[in-house]
């Protein structure tokens, strides 16, 4: 890798937050929004479940692979794979006319957000040299500890 000015370095890493939290962000809003989507778009309590499984199971099914197919293909060309992919479904989500379209967009959400999420710290990674690799990672979101967690602080 060649070595990139502060500058770049420090763009890229709030390129990359910015796609971390863009991830975070919609797994929180969308189980804010659902009460409302679900009546507006006719369906029952028990859809809740499902529009938040579709995206959930391929975001965790696809991480481990997308990281691989990052090392193999190029991180920059994954990431934006991801990329286009999560903001194409989202888009798509919120012009759902019905529950089963909610439920598929919000599925290849999940594999847009998996292949995002564990090619942002490497691209992090890459960007910064060794010595403030750390630094830079700390920066990179995490997401929130679980509220049992919490519960026992």
């Amino acid at each position: 890798m060649t070595e990139s000015s502060p500058r770049a370095r420090r763009l890229t890493l709030v390129a990359m937050t910015l796609a971390n939290s863009m991830i975070l962000v919609d797994q929180t809003a969308v189980r804010l929004a659902i009460p409302h989507t679900i009546a507006a778009l006719g369906g029952s309590v028990s859809t809740f479940q499902r529009v938040l499984t579709a995206n959930v199971l391929p975001l965790a099914a696809f991480i481990v692979f997308a990281g691989r197919l990052g090392d193999q293909l190029g991180l920059r060309r994954i990431f934006l794979a991801g990329a286009l992919l999560f903001i194409v479904s989202s888009a798509m989500a919120g012009a759902a006319q019905d529950m089963p379209w909610l439920i598929a967009v919000r599925a290849t959400q999940g594999v847009g957000a998996a292949l995002m999420l564990p090619t942002t710290l490497a691209i992090v990674s890459a960007a910064f040299p060794e010595r403030d690799q750390g630094r830079a990672s700390a920066s990179w979101p995490a997401p929130p500890p679980s509220s049992r967690r919490s519960a026992r602080s």
